[in-house]
């Protein structure tokens, strides 16, 4: 009974907002402990958590055991997810992935991401000018006067994933990237893939490419007495920033610290963003623990844009909507939001 009330009122106290899932937190509860007594063991009650959390739908929500494994639930489908789905319609296999064809779904759908990546990779000028830095943290290249940087991670650019280290290695790749596309009439940032990391480093980014400093976001975290804490995401413009039309790529798969700088990016005149509605799991995870061993991690944080706008779980929405891993577009070797960038342009 203790790891119960633990867990449910660790939630009471610090989740973000029940209402953005219109979910009545104290019915969940009063049907989780109905089924809790002295006999539960690890893995019912293990099933019982998972259960509750399933309520919030909130990607940053989670519930693990170093015996049974993590369970959580995404907001929205991130792309193996869609990729997944879309192998078992071709398959005709209903709802139910069969245990045997695990890893030929895995291997599709790791064949379907690098297809893609070649996709977007054929509209480079030159193949021998694609550049990396970072172990793919960034990417970029030219085609025609238009330049390309996809942006992959927020994290996992040092060895060690020290902050300071993150943040040095994040400046010297932008600070690489845009010299080397700094005559280009016109830049698209891609960050369809880039499942987050660290908040800093995605400030690191936003400084090379905003034209308008200032109080750009911010974050509200409360205690567990109720308390109502901010911080301001005040960013200048770095000296060489790119002041030239902006257009930021996004999908479900833009997550976390990523949609933190799609957010910051939001604020700037020259930016357009082209995709989809991010994942919407903008709050960092509070992680807790319960007696038994078991970790659980829940949102707490309340990021809001330069004019106020929350967009925990809705994502923060394109400007021009354009769907991401469309099927017959990659049939035909066709990247939609690279398309549509370059239909704007003309």
């Amino acid at each position: 009974m203790k790891n119960v009330k633990i867990f449910f009122e660790s939630f009471k106290e610090y989740y973000l907002d029940f209402g953005l899932s219109n979910t009545d937190w104290n019915a969940v509860y009063e049907s989780a402990i109905s089924g809790v007594d002295a006999t539960t063991s690890d893995e019912e009650l293990f099933e019982i958590f998972y259960q509750a959390i399933l309520n919030l739908n909130d990607t940053h929500v989670s519930i693990s055991s170093g015996s049974i494994g993590t369970a959580s639930i995404n907001n929205k489908p991130v792309f193996w997810e869609v990729l997944l789905e879309e192998f078992m319609l071709l398959n005709n296999l209903g709802s139910t992935l069969p245990v045997e064809l695990t890893q030929a779904a895995n291997e599709y759908i790791d064949d379907s991401v690098n297809a893609f990546k070649q996709i977007t990779a054929s509209y480079a000028e030159e193949q021998s000018s694609i550049t990396t830095f970072g172990d793919d943290a960034l990417m970029w290249f030219q085609s025609s006067n238009i330049g390309y940087l996809a942006i992959n991670k927020m994290a996992g650019l040092s060895p060690d994933l020290d902050l300071e280290g993150e943040i040095g290695q994040a400046n010297t790749g932008i600070n690489k990237a845009l010299g080397e596309l700094a005559d280009t009439d016109a830049l698209i940032v891609d960050v369809r893939f880039n499942n987050g990391g660290f908040d800093a480093v995605s400030m690191m980014y936003a400084k090379h490419l905003i034209t308008n400093g200032g109080i750009l976001a911010s974050k509200e975290v409360s205690d567990h007495l109720g308390n109502m804490f901010t911080l301001n995401y005040e960013l200048e413009p770095s000296s060489n920033a790119y002041t030239k039309p902006i257009f930021i790529l996004t999908s479900a798969s833009t997550v976390s610290a990523a949609e933190v700088f799609v957010l910051l990016m939001k604020s700037q005149p020259n930016v357009i963003i082209v995709g989809e509605n991010t994942q919407g799991s903008l709050s960092d995870a509070l992680e807790k623990s319960l007696p038994n061993g078991f970790k659980f991690n829940l949102s707490n944080e309340k990021y809001l844009s330069a004019d106020g706008q929350w967009y925990e779980k809705s994502g923060i929405p394109a400007d021009v909507e354009v769907p991401f891993l469309d099927y017959s577009s990659r049939q035909v070797g066709e990247d939609l939001a690279i398309e549509a960038v370059i239909s704007l342009l003309d």
